[in-house]
């Protein structure tokens, strides 16, 4: 009989009918699991029930032991994971309610331990396939039969283009850089940051930052428009952060210098009404 164990995120915490179910306490290495683990029988597999953040949601996700919860299960003798996460979406395509396979992981998790091997013991694990292909077809199957929105796989430029002119006009050395981004989370999907250098400090400073939510904040918001078929529809929002002006004028002053004193950028001569600092 194979043995799937189920980890339930936030808002899953517990199984229809746990009066029925086989309550089960492992100890191991890495001390307690964050929660009982719920042994129940279910269409000829047995199935067990872990709430991540424990039943009532006491555990933050910092604080997440999962060391031992993953010892457990496989102590258990598990075959298949299913993990539960309750997460937003950065794309439009993926709205509100779709069931995401995922394929990949980015892992933004601060202050905790990362791996199992540690004093003493050093491991290389690869995490080209995290996910196992088998499980992510029996689950794509099922979200076929029950007829469940799912996607499988997934891990503004005009604002980009106005800063680029400011930058250009100024006379500045610059660069963009291009954030990561993914799928679902709670960040942007797509993020530009603005450097420029600074010869005073020999390294480069942020000035400004460019990203687009798709319609994850408008789903947070619930900002619609409606189509001229009169459709409702999310949102996209961008957000775009005014320039540094210190660090831009710190920038001009440093970068604009001859023997003669500094130049005035071109662009500015109109408003300063004269083209040197002697």
């Amino acid at each position: 009989m194979k043995k799937v164990a189920i980890i339930g995120g936030s808002g899953l915490y517990d199984i229809e009918d746990p009066s029925n179910a086989e309550e089960l306490n492992i100890v191991t290495p890495w001390g307690s699991t964050s929660d009982s683990i719920l042994k129940t029988e279910q269409d000829g597999l047995e199935v067990y029930f872990l709430s991540r953040h424990g039943r009532g949601h006491l555990i933050g996700p910092s604080q997440i032991n999962f060391r031992a919860n993953i010892y457990a299960l496989k102590f258990l003798g598990i075959d298949w994971i299913i993990s539960v996460s309750a997460v937003g979406s950065l794309k439009e395509e993926i709205p509100p309610g779709t069931i995401v396979i995922p394929d990949q992981f980015i892992d933004f998790t601060k202050n905790r331990f990362n791996t199992f091997f540690d004093e003493g013991i050093v491991a290389h694990v690869s995490m080209a396939k995290p996910v196992s292909e088998n499980l992510s077809s029996v689950m794509v199957d099922s979200c076929k039969k029950l007829g469940f929105s799912y996607k499988e796989g997934g891990t503004y430029s005009i604002l980009v283009e106005h800063v680029k002119g400011i930058l250009n006009d100024l006379e500045l050395p610059y660069r963009i850089l291009r954030l990561c981004g993914g799928d679902l989370g709670f960040t942007s999907a797509l993020t530009y940051d603005f450097e420029i250098y600074s010869t005073a400090q020999s390294r480069w400073l942020e000035i400004s930052s460019v990203s687009t939510f798709n319609s994850f904040q408008a789903e947070r918001l619930q900002l619609r428009y409606k189509t001229a078929e009169g459709k409702k529809q999310s949102v996209h929002t961008l957000n775009g952060s005014a320039l540094a002006l210190p660090r831009v004028v710190a920038g001009m002053l440093e970068n604009c210098q001859s023997e003669d004193g500094i130049i005035i950028p071109k662009a500015l001569i109109p408003y300063t009404g004269f083209d040197k600092i002697n």
